[in-house]
């Protein structure tokens, strides 16, 4: 996060003028909470901000997501997949949360878990060199390196500045 005095001045009047304007509406507690994560780094005071707000909207997809992120920076890592699957099951569709949940399971060290979230996310995205490459990292970590290789047969990374993870499992693979 960019915490810079400019940014931080400019998301605090941001967030005092929306205060003022309206500090009922949702939308202003949901800046209120991104302001305590990301500027403040207050990350108990944001959780506990955006657990009130689901409450009172269950059915955003973006209030689930930031929970699922403030718990894993938490260590709260079983909160953290529960609440990133309530973002999938709101918006199947939305390739950022299924990625987060197989990182998630990798983080956890749920091998199963994560090969089972990759196959369902490549049944949408079976092209994805990412999901290609997050798969082929769960069987690495449980020493399948033929079903690794498998899952890589084929891939070209498309974006080689370290944030496609099928270049992280092709090279792994190559060692």
């Amino acid at each position: 996060s960019d915490v810079t005095t400019t940014r931080r001045a400019a998301a605090e009047h941001a967030l005092a003028e929306a205060t003022r304007l309206r500090p009922d509406l949702a939308e202003t507690q949901l800046a209120r909470g991104y302001y305590q994560y990301w500027v403040l780094h207050d990350y108990k005071g944001a959780l506990d901000m955006m657990r009130e707000l689901r409450n009172s909207w269950p059915s955003n997809a973006e209030i689930h997501q930031v929970i699922a992120f403030i718990s894993a920076r938490l260590g709260r890592w079983e909160d953290s997949i529960e609440s990133i699957d309530r973002v999938i099951a709101l918006n199947p569709r939305d390739l950022f949360p299924r990625n987060q949940a197989i990182q998630l399971r990798l983080a956890t060290r749920d091998f199963s878990g994560a090969l089972q979230s990759a196959d369902s996310t490549l049944q949408i995205w079976p092209d994805n060199t990412d999901l290609r490459g997050l798969k082929a990292s769960a069987f690495q970590a449980r020493g399948q390196l033929d079903d690794a290789q498998s899952a890589l047969n084929g891939v070209i990374p498309k974006i080689f500045d370290g944030s496609d993870s099928s270049l992280a499992a092709i090279w792994y693979q190559a060692r």
